[in-house]
């Protein structure tokens, strides 16, 4: 019985492998900076988004002191803690002969960028963010993370709405490099202040929405 389960489950590993190495692309989001973003389906027809990432991509990330796997559950901490979701990965090493690629990340596809949704659900993610500087954590978000596409939209049976960061490309900064001058820190807190309002004014708001969502980045910040 139990080698019967173990075979069955290896079997559903084996075949989520191949559903994803094999998808066909639909959309190319990205390729650059030394990786492959793209929208593909499955033999269900089945979509969602493949990252396919080169050594030298994986070496850049790698460069904080941990392998790309820990640094990946690293983001996922960070953005946790703060209270913001982020969207699950599944990690694949594939051989020279089932990808071009050394490692495959696939997430869920989520179509509906952050201007369609609520301003509730602004609100909530911008409280977060403002969360994000104080968590004790060993390491910051990287600058690299917060592009003005960094979120996706999510609805659940009823039509509420919530945000959920996709882009979750690992690149992550040593808290003690920001920590080893006032300087240091200050020079990381601004720029991420600067930086997520210039998004929720230019990117992820509407006007009528913007002193609601900002002041809430604002009072979570202080």
């Amino acid at each position: 019985m139990i080698e019967a389960r173990t075979m069955f489950v290896t079997g559903l590993e084996i075949s989520l492998r191949g559903r994803v190495l094999n998808a066909q692309p639909v959309e190319l989001l990205s390729s650059r900076d030394d990786k492959l973003v793209e929208v593909v389906k499955d033999v269900n027809d089945t979509r969602f988004v493949r990252r396919s990432y080169t050594q030298r991509a994986i070496d850049r990330f790698e460069r904080v002191g941990i392998p790309f796997v820990e640094a990946l559950n690293e983001l996922h901490h960070i953005f946790d803690a703060a209270g913001i979701e982020v969207v699950p990965a599944t990690i694949f090493q594939p051989s020279e002969e089932e990808s071009p690629f050394p490692l495959v990340v696939a997430t869920q596809y989520l179509k509906d960028d952050i201007n369609t949704a609520s301003r509730d659900a602004k609100v909530h993610v911008a409280t977060s963010l403002g969360a994000v500087p104080g968590d004790t954590s060993k390491f910051l978000p990287g600058p690299e993370i917060f592009m003005p596409d960094m979120f996706r939209v999510r609805r659940d049976n009823t039509g509420t709405d919530s945000l959920v960061l996709v882009d979750i490309d690992p690149y992550l900064v040593d808290r003690w490099a920001t920590s080893i001058s006032s300087n240091s820190r200050d020079i990381w807190n601004s720029a991420y202040v600067r930086t997520i309002s210039r998004h929720m004014w230019g990117s992820w708001c509407q006007p009528d929405e913007r002193r609601a969502v900002i002041g809430a980045f604002v009072r979570s910040l202080s």
